[in-house]
C-alpha cells in the first residue's frame, strides 16, 4: 500500500515528470505501475463520494489515468453501490456493476406459499 495523503497530486505529478524524463523502456514501465498504483491509492483515500469524483476528474483531465466512458460508468456505479474501498477494489479485479433494478427471486408474484387453490 503506498501512502498518499492530501498531497497526492504533487506525487502524481512527479511520478508523471518522471515517466516523461526517462527514456528506459523498463523503468518507463515500473514508473506507470507505480503511478496507477498510486492514483488508486489517492481514490480509495478519498473521505467523501464528491472528494473520490474530484480526484478521479483531475487525474483524467491532466491524463495522468485514462479511462474508456464506459471504464468510468463502471466505476462511479461500484463506488456508488459498494462504497469507495470496496468499490475501487471490485474495478481493479475487473467486476462490473449491475446497473438496474435487482432480481426477482423465485418465479414471480403469486407462485410462494399460501397461495393460491386449498387451505
Amino acid at each position: 500500500m503506498t501512502l498518499v495523503g492530501a498531497n497526492y497530486q504533487v506525487i502524481i505529478s512527479d511520478i508523471a515528470a518522471a515517466i516523461a524524463a526517462t527514456s528506459d523502456h523498463a523503468a518507463k514501465i515500473n514508473l506507470r505501475i507505480q503511478l496507477r498504483s498510486h492514483i488508486y491509492e489517492a481514490l480509495k483515500q478519498s473521505g467523501t463520494y464528491d472528494e473520490f469524483t474530484d480526484r478521479l476528474a483531475w487525474c483524467m483531465t491532466n491524463q495522468h489515468l485514462i479511462l474508456t466512458t464506459k471504464e468510468v460508468a463502471n466505476l462511479y456505479a461500484l463506488v456508488a453501490r459498494s462504497g469507495i474501498a470496496r468499490g475501487m477494489a471490485l474495478f481493479q479485479n475487473g467486476a462490473t456493476a449491475r446497473i438496474g433494478p435487482a432480481p426477482t427471486r423465485g418465479r414471480g408474484r403469486g407462485r410462494g406459499r399460501g397461495r393460491g387453490r386449498g387451505n
